[in-house]
């Protein structure tokens, strides 16, 4: 879900483990010289799960790479799949007080909560979660993070990743 970390841990874990690391969003952002707001703002978010499956299947069979993906890329156009077939999938779950609280200093750069205050945000969390989890759950691999600091979760993963090598 959006405002989990999956941009921070990916690059704490990318370090530890001294691997490159991709967000998705971002190398979306620079194919397209627009940031994914303005995507979706201008060509909806059908046209950006397409983009998005593009960038997705120009680097996921990179090797030694961490990959942070938007909270929607494994809901749509197969991604779930060909993600978990491709490597480790991690889903970072989180109670969403949690991350209400974290998107709130965030919105405005978030296309699917901008403008909206808190109640909504999470009333829109609860229908992302229910609509995704679904997809979420295909992971090979289910990380509560509410109680682990990011330090811990970068631990947990690295040891899991150094086991699957």
């Amino acid at each position: 879900m959006m405002g989990v970390g999956k941009s921070t841990l990916a690059k704490k874990l990318s370090h530890a483990l001294e691997w490159d690391v991709i967000d998705l969003d971002r190398f979306i952002e620079l194919e397209q010289d627009a940031s994914v707001s303005e995507l979706f703002e201008r060509d909806g978010e059908g046209a950006f799960r397409i983009l998005e499956r593009n960038a997705l299947n120009k680097v996921v069979d990179q090797e030694e790479v961490i990959i942070s993906v938007g909270g929607g890329t494994p809901c749509f156009l197969d991604n779930d799949q060909l993600m978990k077939s491709s490597g480790l999938c991690v889903w970072l779950d989180a109670p969403l007080p949690m991350l209400v609280n974290r998107l709130m200093n965030a919105k405005e750069e978030r296309p699917l909560i901008k403008g909206l205050d808190e109640a909504q945000i999470l009333v829109t969390l609860e229908s992302l979660y229910e609509n995704r989890s679904l997809h979420y759950g295909k992971a090979h691999l289910i990380v509560s993070i509410n109680k682990m600091s990011i330090q811990e979760s970068t631990k947990l993963l690295m040891s899991i990743i150094r086991d699957k090598s």
